[in-house]
C-alpha cells in the first residue's frame, strides 16, 4: 500500500517525474544499462555506512558514504561529466585542489593515464575516502593539506556541513589544524614546466590564493577549472577576476565549474 501510494504520489507530478527520468537516463548513458540503475539505486537507499560503485575502464571500484555528499560528488563527474575537457594536448601534470573523496583524481587518472595527479584535500575523514578510491593509481599523489597563500596552519570552521562544503581559516598551531600548501609551493616540487591542469573546488579559499602571490604561477596554468564560492565568502569573485584581468584566458562555464584556457602560456625555466 505505501509504495502504491509512492507510485501515485510521483505520478502525480510531472516535473519531478521528469527530472528522475532524465537523471535516470544519465546514469544509463554513462554507466550502462544494468550499471547505471544499480548505481543510482544503491545511491539512493543507502543512508549510511559505505557502498561501492563502478565506472567503465576504472581499475577498481570506487566507495561511497551512504547519507552523504558523496553521491552528489561522483554524478557532478561520472555522470554529467563536469570535467569533460577538450584539451589541446595530452596532460603531464594536474593539480587537484579540494579532491574530496577522490572522483576527479579517479576521472583524470583513467582519462590521462601518463599525467601526474597531485591531490590536495584538508579534511581527514575526506581524505582516508581520497587514499583508498585512488590506490589503484600510481600516478596520483596525495597531501592532506589546504590549499592557501602562504605557509600557516588551518582549521575547518563548518566541521558539521557536508563534506564537500568544508572551508578553512587560518589558526594557530592545535591538535586539530592542517598545514597549508601553496600552488607555487605545488608546481616547483613537481619539476614541471607548466600545470596542465590546475582543478580547484576549495570552497572560498581561491580568495586568499587569488589575491597574493598568483603572479608566481597563474600564467603557467593551460588550463583552470575553478568554482567560486562567492555565496560562502564574498570577495571571491572580485579576487578572481582581477588576478586573471591581465592575463589572456578564454572563458566557458560548465555547471557551476569555470573552465579557462590560456591562449599564452608562459614555460617555467627548468
Amino acid at each position: 500500500m505505501m509504495m502504491l501510494k509512492m507510485a501515485l504520489k510521483i505520478l502525480t507530478q510531472p516535473m519531478r517525474l521528469n527530472r528522475r527520468i532524465k537523471r535516470l537516463a544519465a546514469y544509463v548513458r554513462r554507466l550502462g544499462l544494468i550499471g547505471g540503475a544499480v548505481t543510482l539505486f544503491k545511491g539512493l537507499t543507502a543512508k549510511d555506512g559505505t557502498f561501492c560503485v563502478r565506472v567503465p575502464q576504472a581499475r577498481d571500484e570506487i566507495t561511497l558514504r551512504g547519507g552523504t555528499s558523496d553521491l552528489a560528488v561522483f554524478e557532478q563527474i561520472f555522470v554529467w561529466a563536469d570535467y569533460d575537457l577538450a584539451m589541446v594536448a595530452e596532460p603531464r601534470l594536474i593539480i587537484d585542489g579540494g579532491a574530496n573523496i577522490g572522483c576527479a583524481a579517479v576521472y583524470f587518472a583513467i582519462r590521462y593515464p601518463d599525467a601526474r595527479i597531485i591531490a590536495v584535500e584538508p579534511d581527514a575523514a575526506n581524505f582516508k575516502m581520497l587514499a583508498h578510491n585512488t590506490s589503484p593509481y600510481a600516478n596520483v599523489s596525495l597531501m592532506q593539506a589546504g590549499i592557501w597563500h602562504k605557509r600557516v596552519e588551518l582549521k575547518i570552521e563548518n566541521p558539521d556541513e557536508e563534506s564537500w562544503m568544508f572551508r578553512v581559516h587560518e589558526s594557530e598551531p592545535s591538535p586539530d589544524t592542517i598545514a597549508s600548501v601553496t600552488i607555487a609551493e605545488l608546481f616547483s616540487e613537481s619539476g614541471a614546466s607548466s600545470i596542465d591542469l590546475l582543478k580547484l573546488d576549495i570552497e572560498g579559499a581561491e580568495r586568499e590564493v587569488f589575491s597574493f602571490g598568483y603572479q608566481q604561477w597563474l600564467d603557467q596554468v593551460k588550463v583552470l577549472v575553478i568554482e567560486l564560492h562567492e555565496r560562502y565568502k564574498p570577495g571571491c569573485e572580485a579576487a578572481f577576476y582581477a588576478a586573471i584581468a591581465n592575463y589572456d584566458f578564454s572563458q566557458t562555464r560548465r555547471g557551476e565549474n569555470l573552465i579557462l584556457v590560456n591562449r599564452r602560456p608562459a614555460r617555467a625555466a627548468i
